[in-house]
């Protein structure tokens, strides 16, 4: 039964049909129930009952059946057979016996028996009410299920303003439980069941995982539950908001633990794990193609990162088929390669060789597939390929300048790549070394003399941070806004 508080919640929305003819019984139930249905429709005989109920299709009919002349199974039939969602209270002076058969044959909800107390009255009017709200509810759940298979071997959540309403049976089975109530009696915090873990969903401080998945609506992730006999399960989480009434989510739980890839999103774990990456990665794409879950695919032009949405189309012969926007078509043609990457994978998966790029189809596949050990999605700062015309100098050993010939790969606020035609045989990884860049920008030079360090070494590139002045890293900051708007102006029109 219904809180007090969400059944006046939910009342508010309904319209009731009230067909009575005594006017003084009329008026004072009338007034008793003024302001909790949204509309209250009195009918006095059997025609005006009709074209109100057709006119404004009330969730909940009261029938006085004892008005003269008055048919009250006929128009109650013709009304459950127009909405059969339709709930009816009848109102009667004689015994509930006389009517039974009629009423279990066509589905009476309620029955009264005059002289009728007000508090009887609205105690069988919230019950009703009760029984729309329950039918309500699992229609609308049933709906979620049918219109979606990938459902059928999941745990499946039914939400109402974030509060557990319905669940199916293997929810209830797993957490070993007979029904939602049970469930929400020994669980009063749900999300206290989601077991810490390296990139998963959790309870983290202030934040819970509520609130995490209201705000990031079909977004997939991972969660560790225990079982009722407390083996530890991976799941693919996802959150799907009603289309029919928003303060409706469906919240799905897929069982991936046969995978057995929980452990390669622990940093440490996974540094130590021998895995099959061919098999691993097959494994999860399939994952992704079957739950049709979509991807984003990174590409790179001169620094500029680019990226779109991709979804699986097939997946044969150690070989991918996306189907992803013009746009990133055009980068994948320009570098050669593209990333996958998903809250789905522990890891951004390179690919390496594209087999076709079907601008026609607006498809991509791809082969020579493996985990990258970068993340475009970790970048924290902008590195951009600076125009053709700047120059760089490098300062080593007591301001020794370095004689060969080297070129600046990206750029970023806080650090620099260079390219060596000879790699330095003597920098080593934090060393320290003086950078002296001009750059060029709207026609001005842009001069950046600062200390560095050596944070990288890369085959013949190495990457050096530095810490600027707050006016030279302004500077810096606008050449790079600037460099910007000319690498995408310039993307925009690649390949016409």
């Amino acid at each position: 039964m219904l809180g007090l508080e969400d059944l006046q919640k939910y009342i508010k929305d309904l319209k009731l049909l009230y067909i009575e003819n005594t006017i003084e019984f009329r008026r004072k139930v009338t007034n008793e129930v003024d302001g909790f249905f949204k509309s209250i429709y009195v009918a006095k005989d059997i025609e005006d009952a009709l074209r109100l109920f057709k006119k404004h299709h009330s969730k909940i009919v009261i029938i006085d059946v004892d008005l003269p002349s008055f048919n009250w199974l006929e128009i109650a039939q013709e009304m459950i057979s127009i909405q059969p969602q339709t709930k009816i209270i009848i109102i009667s002076k004689d015994d509930e016996q006389k009517y039974l058969y009629d009423a279990i044959d066509i589905g009476i909800t309620k029955f009264l028996k005059k002289p009728i107390e007000i508090p009887d009255f609205m105690k069988a009017v919230e019950s009703t009410v009760d029984k729309v709200k329950r039918d309500y509810d699992e229609r609308l759940f049933h709906s979620c299920l049918q219109n979606n298979h990938n459902y059928n071997k999941s745990l499946v959540l039914l939400l109402q303003d974030n509060k557990p309403l319905l669940a199916n049976g293997r929810f209830l089975s797993f957490f070993d439980v007979d029904s939602i109530e049970m469930f929400n009696n020994k669980h009063k915090n749900f999300g206290s069941l989601f077991l810490e873990h390296d990139g998963f969903l959790y309870d983290k401080g202030n934040i819970n995982w509520l609130d995490e998945i209201s705000i990031n609506k079909e977004k997939i992730y991972n969660v560790i539950l225990k079982n009722k006999k407390d083996n530890e399960r991976h799941f693919l989480l996802k959150y799907h908001v009603s289309e029919e009434n928003n303060s409706y989510a469906i919240v799905s739980f897929n069982d991936v633990s046969n995978l057995n890839i929980a452990k390669l999103f622990n940093v440490k774990d996974s540094q130590n794990e021998e895995t099959n990456e061919e098999s691993t990665i097959a494994n999860l794409l399939q994952l992704i193609y079957k739950n049709n879950i979509t991807v984003h695919l990174y590409n790179y032009y001169k620094g500029l990162t680019i990226i779109n949405d991709a979804t699986i189309e097939t997946i044969k012969d150690k070989t991918i088929t996306l189907k992803t926007d013009f746009v990133q078509q055009k980068a994948i043609r320009h570098e050669g390669k593209t990333l996958i990457s998903s809250e789905v994978l522990p890891a951004t998966i390179s690919c390496d060789n594209i087999v076709r790029n079907s601008f026609e189809n607006q498809s991509v596949k791809v082969s020579n597939i493996h985990f990258s050990r970068t993340s475009p999605a970790l970048r924290k700062t902008i590195r951009l390929l600076p125009e053709d015309k700047h120059t760089v100098s490098l300062f080593i050993h007591n301001q020794s300048v370095y004689r060969g010939r080297m070129t600046i790969q990206d750029i970023s606020v806080s650090s620099v790549k260079l390219n060596f035609n000879t790699t330095p045989l003597d920098i080593k990884i934090g060393k320290d070394v003086v950078i002296d860049m001009i750059l060029k920008s709207d026609g001005r030079s842009i001069i950046i003399n600062c200390k560095a360090r050596v944070f990288k070494k890369i085959q013949d590139s190495i990457v050096f941070s530095f810490h600027l002045d707050i006016n030279t890293q302004n500077n810096l900051l606008e050449y790079i806004t600037n460099r910007q708007i000319d690498i995408i102006k310039e993307f925009k029109v690649l390949g016409k």
